[in-house]
């Protein structure tokens, strides 16, 4: 499989002698070092990497994502992009799958369209660096209303609603329901209810009833092509061009999931762990009562931390108003059914602030009509 590999060097350590063959495999047309760096996955434990290579005198490749894993997934998200994204959405661009069968090692090579210049960063690490809130409500809009409009604007053809129970919505997550109870012993059980309790909050085990009672509920729910895994370090950012990736995920479904799941990313992965509890409840708080954004920031800018709390508050506002504009929910009430049925799933997930995953779910039960 290596003999026509070009006969470059890596710039990422670590990598076993399968994975390197494989991406210089990917990358025949590299005439030098093929410069590697890895991409903060989050929720997911596959190696992803973006790539760029010299190709002749004072030429550079395009940025390229590269995805290494077990060759049988990778064979399935090759299909569903090929099958379900790329008709949809050309800016995705051509991914193509590489095969080592004897290792049963696959990699996915994805470009960008358009070679764009300048640093390539998530989604999270470019919230991260922002300070101006509207600038940050303007990108989740782009992303949205630009970036994304083709999987959400269907022409007055979108399929209609079907009757499904959010087990069925979140299909292959509810499993995962079961290890909210580590997030809850890792946080500690007895601080959580003192806490909730001068909140006003249920306790622990009302708030199990309460997600029992939603796994089940039936409700009507619009239908589209989802992403599926839309966390923010799926998302790429490179000057004023959007990047989406990873499409493993990817199906047709309940069309709130994509917003729903950046979201729960931006809060509870993104949102630096240094930030107070006390903050957090209280953006839970204002992002709802200040749904406009706006002053209602206003309140959070003498705490610590000001800078985060206040653009993560205008980017969580800013992905609920796109979720009521694109008809992904019936109202926020049916939003927020979703989003504790999906937290509930989180609990599990390295690297979360399970503290606030905790908190955010007991105030948002506490809301339920």
């Amino acid at each position: 499989m290596t003999d026509a590999a070009p006969k470059v060097e890596l710039t990422l350590m670590g990598l076993d002698g399968p994975s390197a063959d494989l991406i210089r495999s990917a990358c025949t047309d590299a005439t030098g070092n093929i410069d590697l760096n890895p991409l903060d996955k989050g929720l997911s434990g596959a190696r992803v990497l973006l790539a760029q290579w010299p190709l002749r005198a004072n030429v550079r490749s395009a940025p390229h994502v590269l995805k290494l894993g077990q060759l049988d997934k990778l064979s399935w998200e090759a299909q569903q992009t090929e099958q379900l994204i790329s008709p949809v959405d050309p800016q995705v661009g051509h991914i193509r799958l590489f095969k080592d069968s004897s290792n049963k090692l696959g990699l996915l090579r994805q470009a960008f369209l358009g070679a764009p210049d300048g640093e390539v960063v998530s989604l999270k690490d470019w919230i991260r660096e922002q300070d101006d809130p509207a600038h940050v409500t303007g990108r989740i809009a782009e992303l949205f209303e630009s970036r994304m409009r083709q999987w959400h604007c269907t022409d007055g053809h979108e399929p209609p609603p079907i009757d499904q129970s959010f087990e069925e919505a979140f299909e292959g997550r509810v499993i995962r329901q079961k290890e909210l109870a580590k997030a809850y012993d890792d946080v500690g059980r007895r601080a959580l209810e003192e806490s909730f309790e001068a909140r006003g909050f249920p306790g622990l085990s009302a708030i199990e009833v309460a997600i029992g009672a939603l796994n089940s509920t039936r409700e009507s729910l619009p239908l589209g092509l989802v992403h599926g895994d839309l966390h923010a370090q799926n998302v790429l950012v490179s000057g004023d061009r959007l990047q989406l990736i990873d499409f493993a995920w990817a199906r047709y479904g309940w069309k709130a999931l994509d917003f729903l799941m950046l979201e729960c990313s931006l809060k509870f992965l993104v949102i630096p762990d240094e930030c107070r509890i006390e903050d957090l409840v209280d953006l839970e708080m204002l992002i709802e009562n200040h749904g406009g954004g706006g002053s209602g920031w206003m309140e959070l800018q003498d705490r610590p931390y000001a800078r985060y709390l206040c653009t993560f508050a205008a980017a969580l506002t800013a992905i609920r108003i796109q979720a009521i504009k694109w008809k992904a929910v019936a109202d926020f009430e049916q939003y927020r059914r979703g989003l504790i049925v999906l937290m509930s799933c989180l609990g599990g997930y390295p690297g979360l602030n399970r503290n606030f995953l905790s908190h955010s779910l007991a105030y948002h039960v506490s809301k339920l009509s």
